[in-house]
């Protein structure tokens, strides 16, 4: 049995069948890497199989969702660029992050269809329409005039790709994404803050806790 978490091109189907191998467990299918534009031949591994004369037993979709997260583009990037990093290099990385949101707001500040009574709630309306949540994906847990909490769940390229590349989110987010995500913020107004609770993070916990806090 051969266990992959791509489905067989059909080099591979055929070097399966020359091979002897008599079953097969996929997750991951041909038609969704096309899906994501990927270059992929298509032609999937049963036909392959029928042609061939062969009866292979075929279970496709096994932890599909699992392997689907390995060939998502943002997170293939985000694993190409945090590979081997060290705090120097999230710092640099940060930098240039905090570049990109600096220039996004700018360009899209007339744009941004943000409404709120207070300035803690056009900031939280900032940090969704930027990273595109939802307040399903983020809700907010508590408020006041200086301080809003939200538990994230959304789905994160930089959790993914610290899970496979058995990184620690506590260290990586701190140093990473922190001041980018402050530094968008501030194009509202100069004491607005992100910070997060380390110890509220996911995969540890269930959610990400994160706070935008207005200082005195």
């Amino acid at each position: 049995i051969l266990v992959t978490t791509h489905e067989p091109c059909p080099m591979c189907a055929a070097a399966m069948v020359w091979s002897g191998i008599s079953e097969i467990a996929y997750g991951f299918s041909i038609k969704e890497a096309i899906h994501q534009q990927r270059r992929r031949i298509d032609i999937p591994c049963r036909e392959i199989f029928k042609r061939a004369g062969k009866q292979l037993r075929v279970h496709q979709g096994v932890l599909g969702s699992e392997c689907s997260v390995l060939y998502n583009r943002a997170v293939r990037d985000e694993v190409d660029q945090l590979r081997g990093s060290d705090r120097a290099k999230l710092e640099e990385l940060a930098h240039a992050l905090s570049a990109r949101r600096i220039k996004w707001y700018s360009e899209n500040q007339s744009h941004l269809n943000i409404d709120g009574q207070d300035l803690i709630s056009c900031a939280y309306q900032l940090f969704a329409a930027k990273l595109g949540i939802s307040p399903e994906d983020a809700p907010v847990i508590s408020r006041d005039d200086k301080k809003l909490i939200l538990h994230s769940r959304n789905f994160c390229p930089t959790l993914e790709a610290c899970k496979i590349l058995k990184l620690d989110t506590r260290f990586v987010c701190r140093h990473l994404t922190e001041k980018p995500t402050t530094d968008l913020l501030r194009g509202l107004h100069p004491k607005l803050r992100f910070t997060r609770n380390y110890e509220r993070l996911r995969p540890y916990t269930p959610y990400c806790e994160e706070m935008i806090i207005l200082d005195e």
